[in-house]
């Protein structure tokens, strides 16, 4: 697999991400959210702020309330530490450590 088509397959890869958990019902995909956290800081380190841009752009509005509010931190924590955590993770990505979601970590030794 050539460079081009290795990239061309990681930004699939994060489009699909994205769009596997714009779904109610993938939430807590634990896999999904791994994937995200991973592929995100690959396109980032490999100078592609572009493509999560693109991603992110038509989410921005609606995603942090969808998956990163106080309440799901609270319900995430209680339920899945895993999935709290990568999903910290992905938010403070795509959001900047200023918000509840990590606010609420930081209260539980994070």
């Amino acid at each position: 697999m050539t460079v081009a088509e290795k990239e061309e397959h990681h930004k699939l890869g994060l489009e699909v991400l994205f769009g596997v958990l714009d779904f109610a019902g993938c939430t807590k995909n634990i896999t999904a959210w791994k994937y995200l956290a991973k592929y995100l800081r690959q396109t980032l380190m490999g100078s592609h702020l572009a493509w999560v841009q693109e991603e992110w752009n038509s989410r921005k509005n609606w995603w942090p309330r969808f998956h990163f509010s106080y309440f799901w931190a609270k319900s995430d924590w209680k339920d899945d530490k895993t999935l709290a955590c990568e999903k910290a993770l992905v938010a403070g990505i795509l959001l900047g450590k200023g918000i509840c979601f990590i606010f609420f970590f930081s209260g539980h030794g994070f």
